[in-house]
């Protein structure tokens, strides 16, 4: 730490041996640097601030209806990747006249990169506030060239919402004539389809395993009813077997016994009356046995037997051979069901490897077909969403433009910073002069301490002289002090009088 101290020591002295140069340096640098920044021209800066606004009225009314754009994102994209374009800046250029001294490609390049690097776009979609500012030399210039970065602004958004709709309109025109001659061949090929195939695709109640399944079930079903049927018709022959088609009645009982019968046969016919017409075989059959009851009835009223006892029909026999009668006709109607189901699974047997395929052709008709509907509907469902959207951006702005700071031309220049260049080239000048006095000294190197000598030469030193000054010696030193000391001054001074020129108005 000492050495150190000890070497930064010896550097200031010999900067110090040497300080009317270093400070005649530091002095020819700071005034060749003041009057550079001095005739620096002045920047004027332009900017104009704009508030986008995207809250429609008709936002929310038309949500779910029309296309919901997030305007914010194209707004920020289009103000931060699309406004400093090649394109916007010739536009810039031709609108403001700084073409008009370009005369090859290379110096329109120049130009067109100089305005880029001075124009600078800044805003977020968070608070839709966008600001646009450009420097120039000249004030009005600015102005005009804020003024035509803000309407291309303007137009590119609004130019690039509409174009989009319109782009998106037509393209999903053809893709919806491309889906319709997909859908329409597709139709075709289903009608064909159906048409060859009749009676042998699937109905609502299922394919074809499920009508095989169905029809051996109604099968087995008709095989149980007509072995049922076929053992009550059993029973009835036996139990009529057993039983008299005659009883023998007194005459008062046979009256009684035929109006009885009378009675439950009217109910029957009364019965079958609610079912079935006058004509059906059932209700005849019915009438003419009452009848013939009746007829029976008046004869044993008119002429009784001189006997007591008489032979008269027996009714349980009567009831057991139409109950009889009903079985047979249901035994028949059963077997005639059986065989047609029989039948009917016969040929079902037969198309096994006909029906399925032709229910795979079919469900892959339908798919396509179904596919083809739903993309077809999809298609014609949005671009009348984009119809709307185009309408309603017709009718009311969805995006409306709101500026809140106008460019205008700046009275007060905003560069460059003369203050702290000034403050830049005194530092410079201070540290030219130092380091050209370190310079000369290590140039026109001296021993100013016994220690350096001894480092230097490696020799040892036994002993020094010091300097003896006298009195005019003394004086002399210390004027030169003064004088070094005031030419400081006298720098500092001009540049606080520099500075201060700077902010005089």
């Amino acid at each position: 730490m000492r050495e150190n101290i000890e070497q930064i020591q010896r550097y200031a002295w010999k900067v110090w041996r040497r300080r009317w140069i270093a400070l005649g340096i530091a002095a020819a640098i700071c005034a060749a640097g003041w009057a550079t920044v001095a005739t620096m021209p002045d920047k004027y800066e332009s900017m104009a601030r704009i508030f986008l606004d995207t809250q429609s009225m008709l936002r929310p009314v038309l949500k779910g209806l029309a296309v919901d754009s997030d305007m914010r994102r194209q707004v920020a994209l289009t103000s931060q990747q699309t406004l400093l374009s090649r394109p916007n800046l010739e536009k810039v250029a031709r609108d403001t006249d700084l073409d008009l001294d370009v005369h090859t490609p290379e110096e329109k390049e120049r130009l067109l990169a100089v305005l880029a690097s001075k124009i600078e776009v800044t805003g977020s979609s968070r608070d839709n506030i966008y600001i646009i500012r450009y420097q120039n030399t000249d004030p009005e210039l600015a102005k005009r060239v804020v003024e035509s970065l803000l309407t291309i602004f303007v137009e590119n958004t609004l130019g690039a919402t509409r174009k989009d709709t319109a782009l998106t309109e037509d393209f999903l025109d053809e893709q919806i004539q491309e889906y319709k001659v997909k859908l329409e061949a597709a139709e075709e090929r289903l009608k064909e389809f159906k048409r060859s195939n009749v009676g042998l695709m699937p109905t609502e109640a299922g394919g074809y395993f499920a009508k095989i399944q169905k029809a051996i079930d109604d099968l087995d079903q008709a095989k149980l009813l007509l072995s049922e049927a076929i053992q009550r018709r059993e029973a009835l022959k036996s139990q009529l077997s057993d039983v008299s088609s005659i009883v023998q009645a007194s005459t008062n009982e046979t009256v009684s016994m035929l109006m009885d019968q009378i009675s439950d046969l009217e109910q029957k016919r009364d019965a079958l009356m609610l079912q079935f017409t006058d004509r059906h075989p059932d209700v005849i059959a019915v009438k003419q046995k009452i009848d013939i009851l009746k007829k029976q009835q008046e004869d044993e009223l008119l002429n009784p037997k001189a006997s007591n006892h008489i032979g008269v029909e027996n009714p349980i026999y009567q009831e057991l051979k139409i109950e009889l009668g009903k079985v047979e006709a249901e035994v028949g109607a059963l077997r005639a069901r059986k065989r047609e189901l029989e039948r009917k699974v016969s040929g079902l047997n037969k198309l096994v490897d006909t029906v399925p395929q032709v229910e795979a052709d079919l469900l892959k008709l339908n798919r396509d077909y179904k596919i083809n509907k739903e993309n077809y509907d999809g298609l014609v469902s949005r671009r009348e969403a984009a119809k709307i959207s185009r309408d309603a951006s017709q009718s009311v702005d969805d995006i409306q433009f709101k500026v809140i700071d106008p460019p205008v031309v700046p009275l007060v220049p905003v560069g460059p910073n003369r203050p702290l260049f000034m403050s830049l080239v005194l530092l410079a000048g201070l540290g030219g002069g130092i380091a050209f006095a370190l310079f000369l000294s290590q140039v026109r190197s001296t021993f100013d301490s016994a220690t350096e000598l001894s480092s230097g030469t490696g020799l040892p030193v036994y002993g020094s002289i010091s300097m003896v000054w006298d009195d005019s010696q003394l004086s002399k030193k210390k004027s030169n002090f003064i004088i070094f000391s005031l030419a400081v001054l006298a720098l500092f001074a001009v540049y606080g009088i520099v500075v201060a020129v700077q902010f005089w108005p």
